[in-house]
């Protein structure tokens, strides 16, 4: 969000789903807990000038729950710091190439099929709370 504040452009966040989803895979893997454990799920679109530029889906720990069912329109890092005084410490990302799904490509406005980039980000905060977000970005064309 300060980056692309930086540079100029208009950066805005509308939460498309939020809510409790059961750990799964890599996500129950991510937190060590049970597969079926209770994780609190975000689903932010995120705009950059208006246009729509990625899916963001976050899941955090269930001591989290307070922010099920806000809107956080910006930064999500700033209101975990501001709020929960937790802040990112390390952590890694894996790029690879997904095909935009009917509601990812109605959310994002492009063709059904067409190829995105998906951006699974592991972080760490200073606490050891763990976090994993998932993105799926789209560039427009022309």
């Amino acid at each position: 969000t300060t980056q692309v504040q930086g540079q100029g452009m208009k950066p805005t966040t509308r939460t498309v789903d939020s809510g409790f989803a059961k750990a799964a895979g890599n996500a129950a893997k991510f937190f060590d807990v049970a597969v079926g454990s209770k994780l609190v799920k975000l689903v932010r679109l995120r705009y950059l000038d208006d246009a729509p530029l990625c899916l963001e889906t976050t899941y955090l720990p269930p001591s989290f729950e307070a922010l099920i069912d806000r809107d956080i329109n910006g930064s999500l890092y700033a209101t975990l710091r501001q709020e929960f005084h937790r802040a990112p410490a390390q952590g890694h990302k894996t790029f690879e190439v997904c095909y935009a799904s009917q509601n990812e490509a109605f959310l994002l406005n492009v063709g059904r099929g067409q190829a995105l980039i998906l951006i699974t980000d592991y972080v760490y905060d200073t606490d050891g709370i763990q976090r994993t977000d998932r993105a799926k970005y789209t560039e427009p064309i022309g």
